[in-house]
């Protein structure tokens, strides 16, 4: 009996361990075949494919006091080989604070083989190395243009208006720039003062970017109307016309400044502030900071160059019979006596030097030996188109302006 018991006992234990073996045997994937469930049977290792590592930018900004020399070498590069490749584009010899260098590193490589550097806002110096050689060329950001009509008031400010009406700085300088011998923009504009433009609109991937080039600018001012028409002559000289084909460019600027204020006017019983008496004010001040170039508002020799009593440091300029200027207080003077000197040429820099209360540029004109008020001077104009430019200039103002008064009238439907 006792042997029976031990019999019917082995039975059940055995019976149990097969039933938990076959349990285990369910639940167990094979290794491989887990592998394979995870995976693409169809695909091999060579079908994976490969990332390949990018090349990497690194850039370097310009400071005080950097030279072409001292840069290039930093990044194991030949300075002289460099600049000979870019010199028909620009010499990089001549370097401003600010300017900013790219360098492209291919992966693993520890010099760079492409440099770019910006030649402006849409242009690009591309240098590359082919070999032992660098190469260099100008690659120029493509836009899609078409034409556009922007028109805006003066009703505080010039530049506010403007700015409003979607132009940027650099679009109001422009403007100031076609029509700086008609107008001085810092004295003469006057509230309501009205602008229109057709101008090129700038567009990429389906996007407005930015104003071109103005093909028309119309400028309205205590009632006088200015125009100014694109045009490019038979000898590829592009300038802007009035009406009549006359050159808005004439032979002289109306202010020494670019922008500036007037502080005080021309005045013959002026008060003067130092002496506290009454002296005749010969000449215009603008206010402006020290260091602001001035520059000649007009081609002519320079007469005097030096410093001259309360004037300070003084040029004084003899332009075209019967013109002279002059001027005064200025921290740094840029030319000399004798010298011939352009239209527009920097001959100085604003000061507060000689009987000055502070930085500005007092500027004279003198017509026949006399002084005269710069701000109401009349100076003689542009030459007139004439001939085959003329015909053709006429033909474009027409296919021109009719754009404008569509773009006009689109812009300003009734």
């Amino acid at each position: 009996m006792f042997l029976s018991a031990i019999v019917t006992l082995s039975l059940i234990l055995g019976y149990r361990a097969f039933i938990q073996s076959a349990v285990q045997t369910q639940d167990i994937v094979p290794t491989e075949q887990q592998n394979n469930s995870l995976e693409d049977p169809t695909m091999n290792e060579e079908d994976v494919p490969e990332i390949e590592p990018e090349p990497e930018w690194r850039s370097y900004r310009v400071q005080k006091g950097d030279v072409l020399g001292s840069i290039l070498p930093k990044f194991g590069l030949p300075t002289t080989a460099i600049r000979t490749a870019a010199l028909d584009i620009i010499d990089l010899a001549n370097l401003r604070i600010g300017q900013e260098f790219r360098f492209q590193f291919q992966p693993g490589a520890d010099t760079p083989d492409e440099i770019r550097f910006s030649l402006g806002e849409d242009d690009t110096l591309i240098i590359r190395q082919e070999g032992d050689v660098w190469t260099a060329e100008q690659e120029k950001i493509k836009f899609d243009t078409q034409m556009g009509y922007r028109r805006f008031i003066v009703e505080s400010s010039l530049w506010k208006a403007a700015i409003d009406e979607g132009l940027r700085p650099r679009d109001i300088a422009m403007m100031a720039e076609v029509l700086q011998y008609d107008i001085d923009f810092n004295t003469e504009i006057r509230k309501g003062a009205t602008a229109e433009l057709l101008v090129e609109e700038l567009w990429q991937d389906g996007e407005f970017v930015k104003l071109g080039t103005p093909l028309i600018l119309l400028f309205i001012n205590k009632e006088k109307e200015y125009q100014a028409i694109r045009f490019t002559n038979g000898k590829d000289i592009t300038a802007y016309y009035d009406a009549n084909g006359i050159s808005r460019e004439s032979p002289f600027l109306r202010s020494p400044l670019g922008f500036s204020r007037v502080t005080s006017n021309f005045n013959p019983k002026r008060f003067h502030p130092i002496h506290k008496t009454t002296r005749p004010h010969n000449g215009t001040d603008f206010g402006a900071k020290t260091g602001t170039p001035v520059r000649a508002v007009s081609d002519g020799v320079v007469t005097y160059a030096g410093r001259n009593g309360g004037h300070g440091k003084f040029v004084k300029v003899k332009h075209m019979s019967p013109y002279e200027t002059s001027y005064s207080h200025l921290s740094a003077i840029s030319v000399k006596k004798g010298q011939r000197i352009k239209k527009g040429q920097i001959v100085g820099k604003v000061g507060s030097t000689g009987a000055s209360t502070g930085p500005h540029l007092h500027y004279q004109v003198w017509k026949n030996k006399r002084f005269v008020d710069a701000m109401k001077v009349q100076f003689p104009k542009g030459k007139k188109l004439s001939g085959k430019d003329y015909t053709a200039f006429k033909v474009q103002k027409s296919d021109v302006w009719s754009e404008f008064e569509r773009l006009k009238s689109k812009d300003n439907p009734e």
